[in-house]
Formats: C-alpha cells, sequence, structure tokens
C-alpha cells in the first residue's frame, strides 16, 4: 500500500491502542462483562475489543478531517471489523457444538 495512505493509519493505532489498555483495565470491574479475564472467552473479547476501538477510531479521525487519507483508513479499520466478525461467529460456533457435544454425552452417561 501507498505511504500517503497509511499516513492516517499510525494515529489511528496509537488511539486504538489505547481505547483497548482502557477497555483492557476495566474488563474485570464492568457491570456488563462478567467473563474470567484468564477464561476462554478472553481472546474474543481482546481482538473485537481492539478491532471495534480501531474503527470508531478511524470514524473518529474522519469526522475531524474529511480527506481520502481518512477514507483509506476507515475502509481499513472496515475490514478488519468484518473480519473479526466473521473470526468471532467461527469461534462461537466451535464452542457452541463443543459444549452441546459435551452436555449430549453426559446426559447419554448419566
Amino acid at each position: 500500500m501507498e505511504r500517503d495512505k497509511l499516513d492516517g493509519v499510525a494515529p489511528l493505532a496509537r488511539l486504538a491502542s489505547s481505547r483497548r489498555r482502557s477497555t483492557e483495565r476495566s474488563y474485570g470491574s464492568s457491570s456488563r462483562v462478567r467473563l474470567a479475564p484468564d477464561g476462554p472467552h478472553s481472546d474474543i473479547w481482546r481482538q473485537i475489543s481492539s478491532d471495534i476501538a480501531a474503527f470508531l477510531a478511524a470514524m473518529d479521525s474522519l469526522s475531524a478531517d474529511d480527506s481520502d487519507n481518512g477514507y483509506e483508513a476507515l475502509l481499513l479499520a472496515t475490514d478488519r471489523l468484518l473480519l473479526a466478525s466473521a473470526r468471532t461467529r467461527l469461534e462461537l460456533q466451535r464452542v457452541l457444538s463443543y459444549r452441546k457435544e459435551r452436555a449430549a454425552i453426559h446426559s447419554a452417561s448419566g
């Protein structure tokens, strides 16, 4: 990718990183989140939170600077968010399938 297309991405990465640290700090204390920070869900949570933060940062950046670079950064962030969403769905399907199999085995043996 050309250098000028990436100019708007570096500030977005810093903002996303800052938001990610904020999210990680409040991970265990948020009233909305009741997952163990070291549980099987933590990787999913951190990845999707990071990609959401990057997307929001790109939106914020575009509202402050209506430029081609801003739109390119938002496109990149949108792509990352779409991929993260697909990865999350696949992982959730895998976990749910495993849980259902385990429940079926447990009920058949008990």
